[in-house]
């Protein structure tokens, strides 16, 4: 769906118009660019979680299996496990650096850090979602004996928000709360829109007011943009919030980033067709871009450190569009055909299995 590939592609756009202005001479004069990565983040979590939910709410409407749960994580596991494991594998080779926790995404609150592939803090986050809902679902529904997704999402939303708020001491730890390996109420979030989109009731009724959350996308974005860069727009406090307020900026956020996928979701969008593919193109490898992006930045500073500016911003980042095709093509594509026709056999095999029982 190409609104969604829109979604995609300036989710990754937007983190690397924050990260690369360490290419410019005085990056401390283009704070304001850093809204990027922090709205782009929460928006690849919101749209992750839209879509694994997607997937989740059929396999449980027809009934969550061992069997299912381990075709899902099979298949999640290798959409993201190479590319991030060969970035481990050049980090190890260049740097002579290499820590397990990495390899079970525990390096936050293992080793509190994860300054060696920074990225990874967020990867980190969506695996440790992909392990624990799913189970969390299969252990309730057991346990209560009727549907209970819309509960579960629910209490992914409301757990990590009401911790934030429970740690709360009167100074705020934005790193701390940002990086957290289980702040799982972004991707919650996405779950939610899924869920709702499901829902034959729910989902004529967004759509019949689809016009109202187009309105809602644009205030909330607006809020958010505002809330982080009021002093570069040289407004005076426009929003006076409380410091506690961001212990629960995430998730507002978060709710931000959901009325973002879901006008794109629900519009109609035509683009022209070279726009098109430049679209699908970054879509496609944004996976790849996230991964790298933060390793070639590095070696773009080390060698070129003099020739700071805009142009090399420009050039960077569209170096590193290119470039991420290498990846995709080498791993990612590969393991993904190789997913489908595992997944295929397996499928056959359950199916063998259920017909001569």
């Amino acid at each position: 769906m190409i609104g969604l590939d829109v979604v995609r592609a300036a989710a990754i756009m937007m983190v690397l118009i924050s990260h690369l202005r360490q290419t410019l001479k005085v990056p401390d004069d283009w704070m304001s660019l850093t809204f990027g990565g922090w709205y782009g983040v929460e928006l690849f979590f919101v749209l992750s979680g839209f879509l694994i939910g997607t997937i989740l709410i059929r396999e449980y409407d027809k009934g969550l299996t061992l069997g299912s749960l381990g075709r899902f994580w099979f298949r999640r596991w290798m959409r993201t496990l190479p590319v991030y494991f060969a970035a481990l594998l050049y980090v190890w080779i260049k740097y002579d650096w290499f820590h397990i926790s990495y390899l079970v995404f525990l390096q936050v609150p293992l080793t509190n850090s994860s300054q060696v592939l920074p990225v990874a803090w967020s990867l980190a986050v969506e695996e440790w979602f992909y392990l624990c809902f799913p189970v969390a679902l299969m252990a309730l529904t057991f346990i209560r004996k009727r549907p209970v997704l819309l509960q579960v999402t629910l209490l992914f939303i409301a757990v990590p928000l009401a911790y934030r708020i429970g740690q709360y001491t009167g100074l705020y730890r934005g790193g701390d709360y940002r990086g957290n390996t289980f702040r799982f109420d972004s991707i919650a979030i996405g779950v939610l829109l899924a869920y709702l989109m499901a829902s034959e009731v729910w989902r004529k009724r967004l759509f019949a007011s689809k016009n109202k959350v187009y309105l809602l996308a644009g205030v909330f974005l607006a809020f958010e943009l505002i809330r982080v860069n009021w002093k570069a727009f040289g407004l005076a406090a426009p929003l006076p919030l409380p410091s506690w307020y961001l212990t629960v900026s995430f998730t507002v956020t978060g709710v931000s980033a959901a009325f973002i996928v879901a006008a794109f979701y629900m519009a109609e969008i035509r683009l022209p067709k070279n726009i098109e593919a430049i679209v699908g193109y970054v879509s496609t490898v944004s996976y790849s871009v996230y991964i790298w992006h933060l390793l070639f930045l590095g070696a773009v500073l080390r060698e070129l450190s003099q020739g700071k500016g805009i142009m090399l911003y420009l050039l960077t980042m569209i170096a590193m569009l290119v470039l991420a095709y290498v990846p995709y093509m080498l791993i990612e594509r590969p393991f993904m055909s190789l997913r489908d026709a595992i997944t295929e056999r397996m499928k056959a095999r359950a199916t063998r299995a259920v017909a001569l029982s």
